[in-house]
């Protein structure tokens, strides 16, 4: 029990992350040129992390398919 509450709680967080690179927010941008990353890696970071949640959802009935989300996650 206590891991579905982990995963539910790793999926939001990552769905914020990624919803804040998605929708180039102002802090997540200055973020992103100050460390002088090219914008499109933010694109690919943040679509990564889209499948990542994806996956750890859907891990929730097919436990199998956890590992292969935490190694897009952790990418």
């Amino acid at each position: 029990m206590s891991a579905v509450i982990i995963q539910i709680i790793l999926s939001c967080m990552f769905a914020f992350s990624a919803s804040i690179k998605l929708l180039r927010t102002k802090s997540m941008v200055q973020h992103w040129n100050d460390y002088q990353y090219p914008m499109w890696i933010m694109n690919i970071t943040a679509l990564l992390e889209v499948a990542g949640v994806i996956g750890i959802i859907a891990a929730l009935w097919i436990p199998g398919i956890l590992k292969y989300a935490a190694a897009l996650l952790s990418s």
